[in-house]
């Protein structure tokens, strides 16, 4: 006897094959579609809908968020079931307690409360264990954040990092991978990701590929610089082997608009080369992030409350309406 039984819906099994009118079974949990009209505890008639295996949102900032109510309910109620957290750099780890302020205002973007246990966040295992306490409502894999890598070791500094901050950077980056974070994510119009170059960005993504992980890239450029942007995030795969996904390509900007067929041309010809890169888009025209990625990233090499303070000068606002107009 099944647990459940859903007749009649238009199933949609994930495999390619065409929607076609069947039953489901579910017993013990799991999935079955050989029913054949078994008697089950529990009778979902589903004729007119469809039924297909849960969505997965591949790019979340899910756990900013990780565990309330609201978070939980607009996930499932869109049918999604596994979601890739900790995108364009920012992660809830790995935290330096002492510069716990500098976490939460680069979080800010996700989030306006933060857990009492955060500070205990100092490496992927401790968050884990916070994470499996937390109520769910989806599958959930995390990215560790270069913004947060470089911020426990260099906070918003802006220059390249010494040999041993370097060090440090992979180390923490090595204990996410070995605790079974899905790879690297960076965010490269935010600080402090901003401040990496290149180098930087294919020695960390050299430790994600030792353990086949992914560098998910919020690129330097969406708009009239995209293509160049695209580019580095071929060239960081090129030569460190890491599997790299381009997150929510877009080409911001009217005057841009066309730019799309160079860079998906760059990407079909990096996968004919053997460089493992996909990407994934939006499926609607609007996108949002926070009203300082307009100003320039110099301005926050104190952290961004320290460049809120800078605002209250009528100079610096002038200067800086210049510098955002051109």
């Amino acid at each position: 006897m099944l647990d459940i039984l859903i007749q009649n819906g238009s199933i949609i099994d994930g495999t390619g094959k065409k929607a076609y009118i069947g039953d489901i079974g579910v017993s013990g949990g799991k999935i079955t579609f050989h029913t054949d009209k078994e008697s089950a505890a529990h009778i979902i008639n589903a004729s007119g809908k469809i039924v297909c295996p849960g969505f997965i949102d591949f790019h979340s900032h899910g756990d900013m968020v990780l565990g309330q109510d609201f978070a939980k309910l607009c996930k499932v109620s869109q049918g999604i079931t596994t979601e890739i957290a900790g995108q364009c750099g920012s992660s809830m780890f790995p935290v330096r307690p002492e510069k716990l302020d500098l976490y939460q205002t680069l979080l800010s973007v996700g989030t306006a409360t933060y857990p009492d246990d955060m500070p205990n966040w100092t490496t992927f295992a401790r968050y884990l264990e916070y994470a499996k306490q937390v109520p769910l409502a989806a599958n959930i894999k995390f990215l560790v954040g270069h913004g947060s890598l470089r911020l426990a070791v260099m906070g918003y500094a802006c220059r390249k990092p010494t040999k041993e901050e370097l060090e440090q950077m992979k180390t923490l980056l090595r204990e996410c991978m070995e605790n079974g974070a899905l790879g690297m994510s960076s965010g490269l119009i935010y600080t402090p990701s901003a401040y990496a170059e290149t180098e930087e960005l294919i020695e960390l993504a050299k430790v994600v590929a030792e353990y086949d992980g992914l560098y998910a890239t919020h690129m330097r450029n969406e708009s009239y610089d995209v293509v160049n942007s695209v580019k580095e995030a071929i060239e960081i795969g090129r030569q460190s082997g890491v599997r790299v996904s381009i997150s929510h390509h877009k080409v911001c900007g009217k005057p841009n608009w066309g730019l799309s067929q160079e860079t998906l041309k760059l990407v079909e010809d990096a996968i004919a080369e053997g460089i493992r890169i996909t990407l994934d888009q939006y499926p609607y025209t609007a996108s949002m992030t926070h009203l300082n990625a307009c100003i320039p990233p110099w301005y926050f090499t104190e952290g961004i409350p320290a460049m809120a303070e800078k605002l209250k000068d009528p100079d610096i606002r002038k200067k800086l309406k210049a510098e955002i107009a051109h």
